[in-house]
């Protein structure tokens, strides 16, 4: 960080972020990109194995929409905007399982 160009430090609070600084001193790509003003959990994303981050993508997305949808009754208000979002999401899900099966198809495995 820099309180002379008003650049925030990317270490803000002891942990997580010196476990994610310790992540990215590991790999050049991910110290490039934070030397280059990439954030922290940014860079610490781009330091992790693809399948780890895919995991954690798809629980992080599952935890979220859970939590929508305990806030449906509630917090829908008619909105066409976040119908038209919940669309796209439906669509996003259904692409995603559609090739996650593709790819697990025994067929594709031999």
């Amino acid at each position: 960080g820099s309180k002379r160009r008003e650049i925030l430090p990317a270490v803000q609070s002891q942990n997580p972020d010196l476990r994610r600084l310790h992540g990215v001193v590991a790999n050049r790509e991910a110290v490039a990109a934070l030397r280059a003003g990439v954030e922290l959990s940014n860079a610490y994303e781009m330091s992790r194995p693809s399948a780890n981050v895919f995991e954690q993508s798809l629980y992080d997305a599952k935890r979220n929409l859970e939590k929508a949808h305990s806030l449906l009754s509630n917090g829908y208000l008619g909105s066409q905007q976040l119908l038209t979002v919940a669309e796209s999401l439906a669509n996003l899900a259904n692409d995603l399982h559609d090739e996650m099966q593709r790819k697990n198809s025994p067929r594709r495995r031999r």
